[in-house]
């Protein structure tokens, strides 16, 4: 068995703060085109190797809203996700969000912290973004590729 990570479709994401996702979207088919990922796997196949395709999260275009700087409240600040150091200053936040204290498979004590980004909005410039509670986020591809 051999993993690899190919990080070029995150760094991408990450980019594409001006063009949202069309920019997104063409960064990742002129990268395709390089023929990277089609070397990759055809030499793999050759090989014998059975070839699954995944990725680690999904991506969302948001509507960038205004961020408001909460100082030492913030432990962690995200476009669509803020970690405050307890609930009670989760709760006296000074930005708009959705509070989710039994989110599936984190502790009482760490989903209490957490605040979301509402709708498809992002706090700050971004237009691009992760680590929310959408679909787009949290369904990601999981694909075997055959050999012909």
């Amino acid at each position: 068995m051999i993993g690899l990570v190919v990080s070029a479709t995150d760094e991408l994401m990450h980019g594409a703060e001006l063009l949202g996702d069309a920019g997104f979207h063409s960064g990742v088919d002129t990268w395709l085109r390089g023929g990277v990922i089609g070397e990759l796997v055809s030499r793999a196949c050759a090989h014998r190797f059975t070839v699954w395709v995944t990725a680690d999260h999904g991506n969302l275009e948001v509507v960038p809203t205004s961020s408001k700087r909460e100082g030492v409240f913030v432990d962690q600040s995200g476009t669509r996700v803020r970690r405050y150091r307890n609930r009670t200053m989760r709760d006296a936040s000074a930005v708009d969000g959705l509070t989710w204290d039994d989110v599936p498979g984190l502790p009482s004590a760490e989903a209490e912290r957490m605040l979301f980004a509402p709708g498809r909005t992002g706090w700050g410039s971004a237009r691009v973004s992760h680590g929310g509670l959408s679909l787009d986020e949290v369904i990601v591809p999981f694909v075997q590729v055959a050999a012909p």
